[in-house]
């Protein structure tokens, strides 16, 4: 597993939710956390876009719920695999550019859907990516794209799931402090759907959501 400090040892016996990194230190955390809290005080219309496996399912329903309960004019939308592939599709995008939204979330996809990021940024909508797979090309141009994968900052053995926890943390940070333990069990399972590697951050997670 690459323990080899001692703290690193504690935190993997005893995986206990004090031990859990600061969401803050992934990277456009405060941007996304920031655009989203300007969504809900202006009544933007928000839609979160999902991939349809366990992790994408997952992660939408943490920020599904997170932005509901925040009060957010939120909807959610499921990918089609079997029609559509992995993804946004296109004809989405072109819904999208003749919808009243203006801010899209995409989850557990979207890292490397530039073309499509950059058709709807030019129509006005904002895109925030939640997701944890490998950039291939070029950097989306979102407002906000949390990836681990895309740094070499913490929370790399992260799925989506795990990362929409992140977010939760971040958003009930002043508000809320503890509410988003009630997310711990769909952040569990999609960890494990996803055979995420048990340390850091996935290990608690998992073991406290179980």
């Amino acid at each position: 597993r690459g323990v080899t400090e001692p703290r690193q040892a504690e935190q993997f016996l005893t995986p206990s939710l004090s031990t859990l990194e600061s969401p803050w230190l992934l990277q456009d955390m405060e941007l996304g956390i920031r655009r989203l809290q300007q969504a809900i005080a202006r009544r933007e219309s928000i839609l979160i876009f999902g991939d349809s496996d366990v992790d994408g399912l997952t992660a939408s329903v943490i920020l599904y719920e997170l932005l509901r309960d925040a009060g957010a004019t939120v909807h959610a939308q499921q990918a089609n695999r079997i029609a559509d592939g992995y993804g946004m599709p296109d004809h989405l995008v072109t819904q999208l550019c003749q919808s009243s939204i203006t801010l899209l979330v995409l989850v557990d996809c979207g890292t490397n859907q530039y073309e499509a990021i950059r058709r709807l940024a030019g129509q006005g909508i904002d895109t925030i990516i939640v997701d944890h797979h490998v950039l291939m090309h070029e950097r989306p141009p979102a407002v906000a794209c949390i990836n681990p994968h895309i740094t070499s900052g913490p929370g790399r053995e992260l799925c989506s799931a795990g990362l929409a926890l992140k977010v939760a943390q971040a958003f009930l940070e002043d508000t809320a402090p503890e509410r988003w333990h009630a997310y711990l069990d769909l952040a569990a399972l999609g960890l494990l759907a996803d055979y995420s590697l048990l340390k850091g951050d996935a290990r608690v997670i998992v073991a406290n959501g179980l």
